[in-house]
């Protein structure tokens, strides 16, 4: 008579492969948060360097970067995001467009209409922080994550319009076409290196 091999799993054999199985998901989990915050630099990135032909092209059209008020203004008081309107209304960007490129991953940001009124280009409707005063082919900060101003971080913000998505880094893209991550103070948000001290022309 052929004897059958009845042995299994013990107890403890097991417990040792669901602990392993626990282990391994745990460490899958954890990295999660690295993983996604990654990717959605990346997709910042692309957005940023999209955002940058659309821009480019306006100032070759126009003479400047987009912006609602008169040249002798425009440097002292700078418009934020708001300046961004023209290129709506000049038709260079549609609603889709709007969504797609001012809506940053890791915010909550407002649908623009089918319309666009002047009053959406504001921190709820638009992930960046925006400066139409740079010169093109400058290393002048054009835009850069939302919750830039006066060179830092708002990081204690409560306005989800204007809390950054990294509290470590932001990202900018200059005049010139480049984007830069520029590392951040962890504590206080200041952003961290020489070319910074002048960029507090950044607003949302």
């Amino acid at each position: 008579m052929k004897k059958v091999n009845t042995k299994g799993f013990t107890l403890i054999e097991l417990l040792v492969v669901i602990s392993v199985i626990g282990i391994l998901a745990g460490l899958g989990v954890g990295a999660q948060g690295p993983i996604k915050e990654k990717v959605g630099q990346l997709q910042r990135k692309a957005m940023l360097r999209d955002l940058y032909i659309f821009l480019q092209t306006y100032q070759q059209d126009f003479g400047s970067f987009p912006s609602v008020q008169p040249p002798a203004t425009r440097y002292e008081q700078g418009g934020g995001v708001r300046d961004l309107y023209p290129l709506s209304y000049t038709g260079r960007m549609d609603k889709q467009q709007l969504n797609e490129l001012f809506h940053p991953p890791g915010g909550q940001f407002d649908d623009f209409s089918n319309d666009p009124r002047p009053e959406e280009f504001d921190k709820n409707h638009i992930g960046w922080s925006y400066n139409s005063t740079a010169r093109i082919d400058s290393e002048d900060p054009l835009i850069a994550d939302q919750g830039v101003s006066s060179g830092s971080l708002r990081l204690n913000s409560a306005d989800r319009g204007i809390k950054p998505l990294s509290g470590k880094e932001v990202l900018v893209l200059l005049a010139n076409g480049r984007v830069e991550s520029v590392p951040a103070n962890k504590k206080n948000g200041k952003l961290l290196g020489d070319k910074v001290k002048d960029w507090g022309v950044l607003k949302d």
